[in-house]
């Protein structure tokens, strides 16, 4: 009992399919024979040999040769297999070695076979037998809430992914990056998100949100708060209409604890007689003010805040208008990064300003916060981050008369050329004049 107690404990500390089925033959060996396999069966009745282990190591290649479906598994005992797949009792097997075999049973249906080699100096006795068919059941059971595990897991990852946009909005004049860290990978959803969509030709709508809570439930609300946004902005609501808007829809969910910060932004590219740049209404219900850092080194915090969706009917919303020039980034963040804990507390707002310096790609400053992230803690994430980066490229200047000359002369040569070969010579222009 204390050996079946023993393989049970061992049996429900893993919940991945892998780990699990290669621990069955160790718990067998040696105690019941000195071999033990596991071939596991599909719905079609496809048998595959799974795990295999031998008190004698150099054994194991010509035992898995003999064992192995594919390779040199005897008729009689391949027929015997399949026959064990689909009953629920003992067989005893001679060729082309000895051995007995039990079902591994799961909650549904049976998953495939236990076999055992016989003991070195004896053969497979009845109490034997019953402590296979046992070891045999519960690592059915092990099995089959693994595979429900991987399923489980593998659905809550596809959901958080579905919750984030397949791809930023790529566009002259504009660079977007973002970034998504997870406080886990297991089966938790967090409530972290970002979004950046577009409008219509040169107007993009970007938001940034933290849905409070894990699980199903915030997925659920986190995918209401993105698609409603996309949908009131697209049909043209300004920003404190549209976030007033889907307040209401979050209030009629009567669900208080699923409330949300937010930070939205309707970002423009500037028009003839305008400064050239981006202009941003910013909007924040109850989120962390985004970072502006311009060109020449400068950083400010930006935004009023106002108050989160989905508490109070009655919101306190106010939009800030914001330039951007060529050079300039805004980057916006998500509690996740100020609230992470070091050695010296919270990482904290005066740390971002520090790490968030300018860079030439929208990719190069997330890049640098979240090294600046790593270094300052080497624990676990205990909050979800998520990082959303704007940036304003600075057009290449010519230097010049003779590099005005060259670039003229450069777009004559590649006006026939194929469109591969003429983004392959404006980049390498363009690289020069940097």
């Amino acid at each position: 009992m204390t050996y079946l107690a023993d393989i049970s404990h061992l049996l429900g500390q893993s919940l991945d399919v892998e780990s699990t089925i290669h621990l069955i033959p160790q718990v067998v060996v040696p105690r019941l024979g000195q071999w033990c396999a596991i071939h596991l069966s599909d719905p079609a009745g496809k048998i595959t040999l799974a795990a295999l282990t031998h008190t004698d190591e150099n054994a194991i290649p010509e035992l898995r040769a003999a064992l192995d479906p594919r390779g040199g598994l005897s008729h009689a005992l391949r027929t015997q297999l399949r026959q064990q797949a689909t009953m629920a009792s003992p067989i005893w097997f001679h060729h082309p070695t000895h051995g007995a075999a039990v079902p591994l049973l799961g909650a549904r249906r049976q998953l495939g076979i236990l076999s055992a080699g016989r003991p070195a100096d004896r053969a497979h006795t009845a109490e034997d037998i019953t402590l296979l068919t046992d070891i045999a059941r519960r690592a059915g059971t092990a099995i089959d809430n693994a595979i429900r595990s991987a399923h489980h897991h593998a659905t809550s990852q596809a959901l958080q992914k579905a919750l984030l946009p397949r791809a930023l909005p790529a566009a002259d004049g504009i660079e977007f990056a973002a970034d998504y860290l997870p406080a886990t990978t297991g089966d938790d959803i967090g409530g972290d998100f970002y979004d950046v969509t577009t409008l219509r030709p040169g107007q993009w709508l970007a938001a940034i949100g933290d849905v409070c809570g894990k699980g199903p439930p915030a997925a659920a609300r986190t995918g209401q708060i993105r698609d409603v946004l996309r949908v009131l902005t697209r049909e043209g609501h300004p920003l404190i209409s549209a976030l007033t808007l889907l307040n209401d829809v979050m209030i009629d969910g009567a669900e208080p604890r699923q409330f949300c910060t937010l930070a939205a932004a309707h970002l423009q590219i500037a028009g003839p007689g305008q400064p050239p740049g981006l202009r941003c209404d910013l909007v924040l219900a109850g989120h962390e003010q985004p970072i502006l850092i311009r060109a020449n080194g400068t950083t400010e915090l930006i935004g009023e805040h106002g108050t989160a969706l989905g508490l109070i009917n009655q919101l306190h919303l106010t939009a800030t208008t914001h330039h951007l020039a060529p050079g300039d980034t805004l980057l916006a963040y998500t509690d996740g990064v100020t609230e992470r804990r070091g050695p010296h507390g919270l990482y904290g707002t005066h740390r971002l300003l520090t790490a968030a310096t300018p860079a030439t790609t929208a990719r190069d400053l997330i890049t640098a916060v979240r090294a600046s992230l790593e270094a300052y803690s080497e624990d676990p994430r205990t909050d979800d981050i998520a990082l959303l980066a704007i940036h304003i490229p600075t057009p290449p200047h010519p230097t010049s008369t003779t590099s005005t000359r060259a670039v003229t002369s450069a777009a004559d040569e590649t006006s026939h050329a194929t469109p591969h070969a003429q983004l392959l010579t404006r980049t390498s222009t363009d690289e020069n004049l940097t």
